[in-house]
C-alpha cells in the first residue's frame, strides 16, 4: 500500500504524481489517498487505510480512540477568554486553516484568522495586530519548535511556538505526549 496525500502540493508529492510511479511498480500496491479538511475527515482516513489493509476492527479500534482523546480536551481552557492568532508559518506569515481552527476552538478558545476547512492563507503582519489576539502562536508546518523560533526571529511580539511537524501539520494520530493546555498558564496572559 502507498498512501499519499491531496490536500496540499507543497507538504509532499503531488497525488497525480505519485499515481504515475506506482502505476510502473511491478507490485501495483493500492494507492490510498488521503484529504482530510477538517477533523471530522481524519476518522475518514483511518478507515480508508484499515479497508486497504483488511484491518477494519483495529481501524475502529483508533477512531474511538481518536474521538475519546479529542472528547478529553473540550473545553479545557474555556475559562481563559482567549483570542489566538495562529500561525502555521511565519515568514512571510500564513494563518493556519484546515483542522487547527477546530482544535483551538475545540480547546475552548477563539480563533482568529483562520477558518475551519479551509487552506491556510498568506497574511499580513499588521492584520494580525488589527485583530488585536491575546495570544500568537506558531506551529510552522514541517517544522519542530526550534526551527520555528529561528523564522520568528523578526517578529516583535511573544509567540508561543508548538511543534508543527509532530503535532500540527499532519492529521493523524501520535503516541501520547505532554498536554497542550502545560503551555498556555505559563503565558503571561494566561495568569
Amino acid at each position: 500500500m502507498v498512501i499519499s496525500q491531496s490536500l496540499c502540493d507543497v507538504c509532499a508529492v503531488p497525488v497525480g504524481d505519485v499515481r504515475e510511479a506506482v502505476l510502473t511498480l511491478e507490485s501495483q500496491p493500492v494507492l490510498v489517498d488521503m484529504a482530510p479538511n477538517g477533523l471530522d475527515d481524519v476518522p475518514v482516513c483511518f478507515d480508508q487505510a484499515g479497508a486497504a489493509i483488511g484491518r477494519v476492527k483495529e481501524a475502529g479500534a483508533l477512531i474511538r480512540q481518536w474521538h475519546d482523546t479529542f472528547e478529553s480536551y473540550r473545553g479545557v481552557h474555556a475559562d481563559k477568554d482567549l483570542e489566538i492568532a495562529f500561525l502555521d508559518w511565519m515568514n512571510p506569515p500564513f494563518i493556519a486553516g484546515h483542522w487547527v481552527p477546530e482544535m483551538v476552538e475545540l480547546l475552548g478558545l477563539t480563533n482568529c484568522h483562520g477558518q475551519a476547512r479551509e487552506p491556510s492563507f498568506k497574511v499580513t503582519w499588521e492584520a494580525i495586530n488589527a485583530a488585536q489576539p491575546d495570544l500568537l502562536v506558531s506551529a510552522c508546518c514541517g517544522f519542530g519548535v526550534a526551527q520555528a523560533e529561528r523564522e520568528a526571529a523578526h517578529v516583535a511580539c511573544t509567540v508561543i511556538h508548538l511543534d508543527g511537524h509532530l503535532r500540527f501539520s499532519a492529521a493523524q494520530p501520535r503516541q501520547a505526549g505532554p498536554r497542550y493546555e502545560n503551555h498556555f498558564p505559563t503565558h503571561p496572559f494566561c495568569a
